[in-house]
Parts: structure tokens; sequence; C-alpha cells
């Protein structure tokens, strides 16, 4: 039985160069067709971090400093609140194991007032002689995202 074949007319000339030709329109069509995900809602973006925590001692007290972030107002939501998280070590608990990630737990939580205080926000707490303090803060939007983590400061009284 013949095989069935092209007109004259359809026939490529050159079928290894037609064949390449074909490839590369495939992986061109093929590569444009990633994962599309559904349209995100404005504000549901994360809060912007908080870039700029510091710190003061003051006798036994040590009191956290930031600005709130500005962020992009089409694409994150805007900060309500910041949790203050902090982590508490020894000194013996930190000789015994220094390549240990700290464990941070929240202990205050800060909502600004409008309009927000020159020089930003402050948090303000009583410091144990004896341990070693890491704090870093986390800003939250209106339905609870969690943006990421400020810079750490260290703290030994």
């Amino acid at each position: 039985m013949p095989e069935p074949s092209l007109p004259a007319a359809l026939r490529p000339r050159h079928p290894v160069r037609f064949a390449l030709v074909l490839a590369a329109a495939a992986i061109v069509v093929l590569a444009g067709c990633g994962r599309k995900l559904p349209p995100i809602q404005p504000g549901t973006y994360p809060p912007p971090a908080v870039r700029d925590l510091a710190f003061q001692v003051r006798g036994e007290e040590v009191v956290l400093s930031w600005t709130v972030p500005a962020g992009s107002p089409d694409k994150d939501s805007p900060a309500v609140g910041f949790k203050v998280l902090r982590s508490r070590q020894t000194e013996q608990e930190v000789a015994e194991c220094q390549s240990c990630a700290p464990k941070f737990q929240a202990v205050g939580d800060v909502r600004p007032t409008e309009p927000v205080e020159p020089g930003g926000l402050q948090y303000v707490e009583r410091l144990e002689p004896g341990y070693r303090y890491q704090y870093k803060v986390r800003s939250y939007s209106a339905s609870n995202r969690e943006g990421r983590d400020s810079n750490v400061v260290h703290i030994t009284p």
C-alpha cells in the first residue's frame, strides 16, 4: 500500500530545517504557558518590614524604637500593629550552645496612633541582669497578615 504523501506545494524543501523551526516554535509556545494564578486582591500582601529597629538602655530598662515603614499603597498592606519578639538566654545557655538559633517569643504589641509620634514608635521593657537579650519586631496588617522580621538587636545589660 503506498504511503500517503503531501501535495508538492505543502512538502517542506528542507525537512531538517523544517523540523528545527517546528521544535523551536513548540518551545516558545510551551515556555509561555506557565502556571497561572488567580489575581491577587489589593491588601492581601503582607505589610512592609521594619528596617530601623534600634535600642537604648536606660538604667534597668531597654527602650526599643523604630519608624513605621512606608510601603507601596497599591501593593503592600498597611501595618496596623507591631509584635515585639524577644529571646532571653542566660550566659550558661549561650555558652552551652553557641550555634543554636535563639527562640523568640512575643512579649509586646504596639499599635500606632494617628498621627505617629515624631521619632516613630517605642516599646519599653525592664531588663534582668544575667541574661542576654535579642529583640526583633514584626508588622502585621488588619487581616492579621504578618510581614517579615525586622533587624535583630542584641543587648547584654
